[in-house]
């Protein structure tokens, strides 16, 4: 990806799960990594801060920016204006420079949320449409939640539970 200049569009695809990052309804709502293709919503406009911060302008002007949830942060598109919480640095993959990851002004690299993997709608959905089983593959990591040691990451256990809870 070349960054060029303030209002270089870009498309962003989740490596992991291959799809793309959306600011749901093109704005006023979460960040998801959720679509099969790219188009409006999926576009996201870059404002240069510096040689590698930006701030990322979604389909209906408004920023993308880290909203606190509880312990954690989010990334929601709900700000008319930019700030430093919706400041972004754009890291390259030194081995694959098509590859970036995108670091938030907290320090913390975006990355899929349990929150939004799984939601209790899915399991809403599965009822009403007569599934009455759900497998849950579970990783030997999810004795050491919330600090599984690396790759994993934590959160595993309170998505069981959410799922037990969800499921009756």
């Amino acid at each position: 990806m070349a960054i060029q200049k303030d209002g270089t569009q870009v498309q962003l695809m989740s490596t992991k799960f291959q799809k793309y990052l959306a600011a749901e309804n093109g704005g006023g709502a979460d960040l998801v990594a959720n679509r099969a293709s790219a188009s409006g919503w999926e576009t996201f406009k870059l404002w240069r801060v510096s040689d590698t911060s930006f701030n990322f302008r979604v389909f209906n002007k408004q920023f993308l920016g880290l909203e606190n949830q509880g312990s954690g942060n989010k990334i929601a598109a709900v700000s008319n204006l930019p700030s430093n919480p919706k400041t972004f640095q754009i890291v390259r993959n030194s081995n694959d420079p098509n590859k970036i990851r995108i670091k938030a002004s907290n320090v913390m690299f975006l990355q899929n949320n349990w929150d939004t993997y799984i939601t209790e709608d899915d399991f809403i959905f599965m009822s009403e449409n007569g599934l009455t089983a759900v497998r849950i593959p579970i990783g030997w990591w999810i004795a050491q939640d919330p600090s599984p040691p690396k790759p994993f990451v934590g959160g595993s256990l309170a998505a069981l539970d959410n799922a037990f809870t969800w499921t009756q």
